[in-house]
């Protein structure tokens, strides 16, 4: 089966919605897909990323079975105009917006989430909501199984507030914590985070 993903991630958009992408493009791959991203050369994009993870990219709407968009910028109006290049669409959404797609996934856990795409999808659509589809790399599901019991002192933390951080939230945690108490604080920002030398310092 072919597929498209459609995502993008710049220095403003982040990079969550493409690593969450290549998370299932990997699982459809291994699967026997023949997955495309399609991606804008955006300041900060993950084009070069994505192609070193062995996947094409394109830059022009392509026939394929299936489309996957993971893209805020891109509503139902974009969605109906692509359906002439596909037999099934699928979205991955956080916001509760009107879709026209054939499977909606929306792993978030807020209020009524189980009802909140009631008449925002068409009938047919397959709803995916929950944390029970929650999209996460290999990596961690393995790190999880590893971990070392807790016990209630806190002794170590970890600040990451995404690929590029666009309202440079870690540096007002670090001004928070001047004068912490732990034994040794993590600070993880992506290479796409216009601040990180700043960050390092």
């Amino acid at each position: 089966m072919n597929v498209i993903i459609r995502a993008d991630a710049s220095v403003t958009i982040g990079s969550g919605h493409v690593m969450r992408c290549l998370t299932i493009a990997k699982k459809l791959r291994a699967a026997g897909c023949d997955v495309a991203f399609w991606m804008e050369r955006l300041e900060g994009h993950l084009i070069d990323y994505v192609a070193q993870q062995g996947f094409r990219c394109i830059e022009e709407a392509e026939r394929a079975q299936l489309y996957i968009i993971d893209h805020y910028g891109l509503g139902i109006e974009w969605e109906r105009s692509i359906r002439p290049f596909t037999k099934k669409l699928a979205v991955i959404d956080d916001l509760a917006r009107e879709h026209d797609c054939d499977l909606l996934l929306d792993q978030n856990v807020v209020p009524h989430f189980a009802t909140r795409y009631d008449g925002l999808v068409p009938a047919h659509c397959v709803k995916l909501l929950g944390p029970t589809y929650l999209m996460i790399r290999d990596e961690f599901i393995e790190a999880r199984a590893k971990l070392m019991p807790r016990n209630e002192n806190v002794e170590r933390l970890l600040i990451f507030m995404g690929g590029t951080d666009p309202t440079n939230e870690t540096m007002k945690v670090l001004e928070a914590l001047k004068n912490h108490h732990f034994a040794h604080v993590d600070v993880v920002v992506g290479n796409g985070n216009p601040v990180k030398e700043q960050i390092a310092a």
